[in-house]
């Protein structure tokens, strides 16, 4: 498990915040360190300009860098409680120099905000089995007009592992045939192919285009 892509998955860096936390800033790198006693080890972060983090273990008694936390398949008393000092010093890091953020992606967070700006309505967040689907709802009508979730592109192309996040919204009837691109727009997700589509949210499209979509979905639950 990449520690650092899970703790930080929707969460946006607040620079100013670094230095107050105990950052400094050295050659165009923010660097923090600590010794966590209780495993007797020094850990060293650095998060450079394009706000990557980078960690370093290293083992006080032999002056190593110790790597095993990183190997999933060790999982021994000792590197869990490593593990675990790792993780309580990084949420530390994130909830005070980090702002959550709807979405995993960037256009994905663009797009909730961009509708939330025209129609007053953000994400709610309604499944226990699915706690990163956020559905998007017309106030008036109670109807759903778009819902973003990450899944396993394969279950869109039926190739790629990659996983990505989509935006279920719905169309004209007469327009599914002619929406359907089958690159970054695709039969529907999990919903009736018959009205909804899928649109993957990678930057392939611009956040106009994916907007007047959902205009219209949104139009079509009034």
């Amino acid at each position: 498990m990449d520690l650092v892509k899970e703790i930080f998955k929707r969460y946006k860096l607040k620079e100013d915040n670094l230095l107050s936390f105990g950052f400094h800033y050295l050659n165009n790198q923010y660097h923090y360190s600590i010794i966590l006693d209780d495993i007797e080890m020094k850990l060293e972060i650095t998060i450079d300009l394009e706000r990557k983090m980078n960690l370093i273990l290293t083992d006080l008694n032999f002056s190593d860098e110790y790597t095993n936390y990183k190997v999933d398949a060790i999982n021994n008393a000792f590197v869990n409680k490593v593990r675990k000092e790792i993780i309580d010093v990084l949420v530390k890091i994130r909830d005070a120099c980090y702002l959550k953020e709807y979405f995993i992606n960037k256009q994905s967070n663009r797009i909730a905000n961009l509708i939330k700006e025209k129609y007053l309505i953000q994400p709610e967040f309604l499944f226990n089995d699915y706690p990163t689907y956020g559905i998007f709802r017309n106030q008036k009508t109670n109807k759903w007009f778009g819902i973003i979730m990450n899944i396993k592109k394969k279950k869109l192309d039926k190739i790629s592992e990659e996983e990505v996040e989509i935006i279920n919204l719905k169309v004209l009837k007469e327009q599914i045939a002619t929406s359907r691109d089958n690159q970054s727009i695709y039969p529907a997700y999990h919903m009736n192919k018959h009205h909804w589509i899928s649109v993957v949210l990678d930057n392939t499209l611009s956040d106009e285009f994916i907007m007047s979509i959902v205009d219209m979905s949104y139009a079509l639950s009034n």
